[in-house]
């Protein structure tokens, strides 16, 4: 019974540092892409900006008339460049902590992963992003995001189920507002 539990737990694991370990590898080309939902959401008006002279007019009269979507733009930009760094920590930090602690029972490897990488990290990414300019028209989106991040956080901080996945919630409100990179281990 308590082997089938550690090699429960160990896949668990090894899935979070693997699941994290390709995060990173999406991150360089969608970062980039994650250029080109910021142009979707704002109606394409990155490709006016780069129309020379007449461009920088027409980004003039852009930015009066959607300047709201413009501020939403530049948070996702912003926001996802903070999560990618996120999660190239997580992934190293991650795989770190695990080879220490690959024989330690599951509650108790979940518990120092948890610890150790999950909660610091993860509070470190929900400080960086509060800290960016908000939207003030997406504070309520962003507020559910923000407790979602809170209440995984204090998860982690407790005694987290190694077969749980805490992220579903906040994945899908951050995937719905175009911060597709953040609240998630991958």
């Amino acid at each position: 019974m308590r082997g089938r539990l550690l090699i429960a737990t160990a896949v668990a694991l090894i899935g979070l540092v693997f699941a994290v370990g390709c995060g990173d590898d999406e991150d360089s080309t969608a970062n980039s892409s994650g250029g080109d939902t910021a142009a979707e959401t704002t109606g394409g008006g990155s490709d006016t900006t780069d129309g020379g002279s007449d461009g920088e007019s027409g980004s003039d009269a852009e930015s009066e008339g959607e300047g709201d979507g413009s501020a939403k733009s530049e948070f996702v930009v912003q926001a996802n460049g903070v999560c990618a760094k996120r999660v190239a920590e997580m992934q190293l930090k991650g795989q770190k902590v695990f080879k220490k602690i690959f024989n330690d029972p599951g509650p108790v490897a979940a518990k120092k992963l948890a610890k150790a990488v999950i909660v610091p990290v993860l509070t470190r990414e929900l400080q960086e992003l509060k800290a960016l300019p908000q939207p003030p028209e997406d504070s309520k989106e962003l507020d559910a995001f923000y407790a979602e991040l809170e209440r995984i956080i204090e998860y982690f901080s407790g005694s987290p189920d190694p077969g749980t996945y805490p992220y579903n919630k906040a994945e899908n409100i951050a995937a719905r507002y175009g911060i597709d990179k953040c609240g998630t281990p991958q």
